[in-house]
C-alpha cells in the first residue's frame, strides 16, 4: 500500500493540474456517453419500436424529454438525432483529449523514473563493490 501511495504522490507532484484535468475529462466523458445512450430511447421510439410495451407514448416517458412528444415527429427526430450526434462528437473529442494527455503524463513519468535511476547509478560507490569478491554478492 505504501508503494501505491508513493506512486500516486509522485505522479501528482510531477503532473500537477494535468492529472486533475484528466480525471475531470474522464468523468465528463462518461456522463456524456450515458446521456447519449439515454437519447437512444426516444430515437428508437420515433423509429417505431415499442419500448416497455405501454403503447405509443412509452418512448417518451423520460421526464426530462417530455417536451419532445409535443413537437412534430420530423422536428423531434431531427432534434434528437442532432443532439445525439453533438453529444457523441463532444464525448469523442474529450476522450481523445484525455487519451493524449494520459500519454503525455506516462511519458513524463517514465522520463523522470529513468532520470532517477541513472543518477542513482552515477552516485553509487563503485569502489566498494569492486573491493568485494563476486561470490559475496551472490550469498548476501
Amino acid at each position: 500500500m505504501q508503494a501505491i501511495i508513493y506512486y500516486v504522490r509522485q505522479l501528482q507532484q510531477l503532473s500537477g493540474v494535468k492529472l486533475y484535468l484528466n480525471l475531470l475529462g474522464m468523468v465528463i466523458s462518461g456522463l456524456l456517453e450515458s446521456s447519449a445512450i439515454l437519447l437512444l430511447v426516444p430515437m428508437l421510439g420515433m423509429a417505431g419500436l415499442q419500448l416497455g410495451g405501454a403503447g405509443t407514448g412509452a418512448a417518451f416517458n423520460l421526464p426530462m424529454l417530455g417536451f419532445i412528444s409535443e413537437l412534430p415527429q420530423t422536428t423531434a427526430l431531427l432534434l434528437v438525432l442532432g443532439s445525439y450526434i453533438g453529444i457523441v462528437l463532444c464525448q469523442n473529442l474529450i476522450a481523445r483529449f484525455v487519451a493524449v494527455r494520459n500519454v503525455e503524463i506516462q511519458q513524463t513519468y517514465g522520463r523522470q523514473l529513468r532520470y532517477e535511476v541513472y543518477s542513482a547509478l552515477l552516485r553509487a560507490e563503485w569502489s566498494f563493490f569492486l573491493k568485494k569478491e563476486p561470490l559475496t554478492w551472490l550469498t548476501s
